[in-house]
Parts: structure tokens; sequence; C-alpha cells
């Protein structure tokens, strides 16, 4: 499963699922907005991010309390 943002030049956004990430590009060739960004993630690498992300406010938290 891959989770997709795409993102427009009126910094309109969608966001969603998909298992082929290859349909969603053929299907925005045939919109008229133009697209700023387009970013793919495969499942795997959004949950690396997210438990990263948690790690680094473990730590920002940690900091704050030995002040």
């Amino acid at each position: 499963m891959f989770f997709y943002k795409i993102t427009f030049e009126d910094n309109e956004i969608k966001e969603g699922t998909t298992k082929f990430p290859q349909n969603i590009l053929t299907e925005l060739i045939g919109k008229f907005k133009r697209i700023k960004a387009f970013e793919c993630y495969k499942e795997e690498l959004i949950i690396k991010k997210a438990e990263q992300k948690e790690l680094k406010n473990e730590r920002r938290t940690v900091k704050k309390r030995a002040k």
C-alpha cells in the first residue's frame, strides 16, 4: 500500500492511499490544475518516519524536564 500527497498550484492538497501509484499520475494528467508537488511513500517508510518523530519529541520532553 502506498500513501500519496498531491499539492496543486492553488495550494489545494489531496491525500490518500493506493496500491498502484502510477494510476494516480495517469488520472492527474487529464486534470487542468497544475501540480506543484507529488509525494508518494511506501507504508513502511511512513511508519519509520512517525517513529523517528516520536523519538525526537520524547528527547525534547526529556531536555525540557532536565532544565
